[in-house]
């Protein structure tokens, strides 16, 4: 209850803030082209803000200086609404106001607080929350179930996209008690509600945010300075959503807009499909055969590209980046409540339909073996190859919408040794649920980068080879290629395993052409340089003065391709550095997992007496050492033995639970076992 009123006097606080500066007249324009292929390079010589495309004419809006822009350009221009903004204040009279939604959602938490939770992602460039609401049985926990996000407003004058938010979650909550389908649905789903996602638009009944900024060509993958954004991910909004997707790792997401009545499928930034496209495309049409009704709600499936090219998209980046299939559903903007309520109750049954879909396919829970703590992991559907996912950082779950079919995939976690699972069968419905435990090698694995969220490239051709996850994982002979000129990509290896500075190099880029490296320890920078390579080359942090880092930046000096980022975990200083073991030099530490606080160390190698636990104070001249380090790869303990002690205890009561390498070394030679401590 304290929790709620300090989020009401929060809202009651800042529902008021008005965005900052004043904005020119925006009007709404249509100009003629001589082919749909005129579209992209249109817009962005004289960036507009395209609000449809078709084959012989574009709408948009613009003031005065981009319509100026155009027509220099040698295009014919046609005012069809001299000042949006006054238009839109009559056209919009009947949407719930950023304060409604704020007072709607708190309420629904108050009244449905067993499944409904008001959280706030961020706050906006202007200085208003962005509020969203979680719909699940138990919504205070988090659970491994299939995750279904939903956001309305990114431009926030298209309104139409809070109501259907505002409409599901309604009828979500008020159902539950009594509709089995809601009751299923709420038990075996996180729904994540998003009504109004650009506050300072939704307010101001403006396309951008505060900063003037079409939040949806903000966004990192495939960005391009669209829509005034200046670098990837530049505005807090887009980073607040990027943030939830890395945390919670959605299934399923829509969201929409209002410019047209389309379900508009990936790509948005390329003619290229994603290899899921056979499963994409016949969900948008299921999408779209739900809605059908009057005009007001019919809707129609279109791949992005086709319809208009678009950099930095939403949709893109929850594609690309974590696997989660997305759509952008453009619909109607009516000005009655009446045709509202239609629109909503016509995306509602489709929603209903495709959060069922949400849980079909393959998933699982990928965790430690010993500990079962959950892992972040990267799933490759290798057979028929299909786009990547990963895991939820916190619960270990994943979950990949498929077709009924066979399928082979493995599954990777830095740090563990990889798993495969050959032959996978989907039903027709429901999910093919796999238990994935990891174990860890006694020597420690080549890690690999995890994801891409930022990736620029020059390829306005679109005749550049690759996709992204061409760039992730082993090297297979798979090559993304950046392209030329101001194209880079920037890799987060591991959200809980960065790259650690040891000795000698420590990443190794595999590709053919020129590049420079960076790195650093958010996609923002600051970034360092470690230097330039050619074909595959490795490099060190401490070129830089790091020591560590979980992000790297490479940008292309002259026809790169890239066919993956490898590096050595955060252990790699406990069990890389010295020569591996002698066949027959080995230990034991028993027991392990170690419930109590003593262990006891024993080693053939160490002696002839295994029966006599020999004090450390009492061995002959050390001539070996034992070290114990954290998961971190930091020095917890260390002990000088001598040769004659064959075995000895080890007082681990002040320890805390948690994973440790123990390590012997003799000589030139060492070895390395994991100790799982318990409380």
């Amino acid at each position: 209850m304290r929790a709620t009123l300090v989020l009401l006097l929060f809202f009651a606080a800042v529902a008021s803030a008005r965005a900052s500066g004043s904005l020119p007249v925006e009007r709404i324009i249509s100009i003629d082209v001589p082919s749909h292929d005129a579209v992209h390079s249109l817009a962005r010589e004289a960036r507009l803000a395209v609000i449809d495309a078709q084959e012989r004419s574009v709408t948009a809006y613009a003031d005065d200086a981009a319509i100026a822009r155009v027509r220099a350009l040698g295009y014919r221009v046609a005012v069809l609404v001299e000042d949006y903004q006054k238009q839109a204040a009559v056209d919009l009279v009947n949407y719930y106001s950023y304060t409604q939604v704020c007072s709607i959602l708190t309420a629904v938490a108050q009244a449905y607080p067993s499944i409904a939770k008001v959280e706030t992602l961020g706050p906006s460039a202007g200085g208003r929350p962005i509020p969203a609401i979680r719909v699940t049985q138990d919504a205070a926990n988090e659970h491994a179930r299939p995750r279904v996000r939903l956001i309305g407003a990114h431009h926030g004058n298209e309104k139409i996209g809070t109501e259907i938010c505002l409409a599901f979650m309604q009828f979500l909550v008020d159902n539950y008690p009594a509709n089995p389908q809601v009751q299923y649905l709420v038990d075996n789903r996180e729904f994540w509600l998003v009504p109004v996602f650009n506050p300072d638009g939704h307010v101001s009944n403006s396309r951008g945010n505060a900063n003037g900024i079409d939040l949806n060509r903000d966004y990192g993958y495939e960005w391009d300075a669209e829509g005034g954004s200046t670098a990837p991910l530049s505005q807090p909004e887009p980073r607040t959503l990027y943030r939830h997707a890395e945390r919670y790792q959605p299934v399923l997401e829509y969201e929409y807009h209002s410019t047209a009545a389309y379900v508009n499928y990936a790509w948005d930034n390329t003619p290229i499909d994603p290899p899921d496209s056979t499963w994409i495309i016949p969900l948008s049409q299921r999408y779209a055969d739900s809605t059908y009704g009057s005009s007001t709600t019919r809707l129609t499936p279109i791949n992005g590209y086709d319809w208009y090219e678009v950099h930095g998209s939403c949709q893109d980046q929850a594609l690309g980046t974590f696997g989660a299939f997305a759509w952008t559903i453009e619909t109607a903007l009516p000005n009655t409540r009446v045709r509202i309520d239609s629109v909503c109750t016509a995306n509602r049954r489709a929603l209903l339909d495709m959060s069922t879909l949400a849980g079909y396919g393959i998933g699982g829970m990928v965790y430690d073996s010993a500990t079962r703590e959950p892992l972040f992991a990267r799933i490759d559907f290798t057979n028929p190859r299909r786009w990547n996912t990963g895991t939820n950082l916190r619960t270990g779950d994943f979950h990949k919408m498929l077709a009924p079919g066979t399928y082979s995939l493995r599954v990777t976690a830095n740090g563990y040794t990889p798993r495969e699972f050959i032959d996978v069968v989907v039903p027709d419905t429901g999910v093919a649920w796999l238990d994935v435990p990891m174990t860890r090698p006694v020597t420690e694995p080549l890690n690999f980068a995890q994801r891409i969220p930022i990736v620029k490239r020059y390829d306005y051709n679109h005749n550049v080879p690759g996709v992204g996850m061409d760039a992730l994982g082993e090297p297979d002979g798979r090559f993304y290629t950046l392209g030329s000129g101001t194209s880079y990509i920037i890799f987060d290896v591991d959200p809980n395993m960065p790259v650690r500075n040891r000795q000698g190099n420590d990443i190794t880029v595999t590709a053919t052409g020129s590049y420079t490296v960076q790195a650093a320890n958010s996609f923002q920078g600051p970034w360092q340089s470690l230097g330039s390579g050619s074909g595959t080359q490795s490099f060190d942090l401490s070129t830089a003065g790091l020591d560590s880092a979980r992000f790297l930046r490479i940008a292309d000096a002259g026809s790169c391709a890239l066919d993956g980022i490898s590096y050595v975990g955060s252990t790699a200083s406990v069990v890389g550095e010295e020569r591996e073991s002698p066949l027959g030099f080995s230990f034991s530490v028993v027991p392990n997992p170690a419930k109590a606080g003593w262990v006891t160390v024993r080693s053939s190698s160490l002696g002839h007496d295994p029966d006599s636990p020999s004090r450390i104070g009492s061995c002959p001249a050390p001539v070996m050492s034992l070290r114990l380090f954290d998961a971190a790869g930091r020095l917890v303990r260390h002990w000088s033995l001598g040769i004659g002690c064959s075995s000895f205890p080890l007082d681990l009561r002040s320890m805390r639970a948690g994973v440790y390498v123990v390590k012997l070394t003799t000589g030139t030679h060492s070895a390395a076992q994991r100790l799982v401590v318990q409380r």
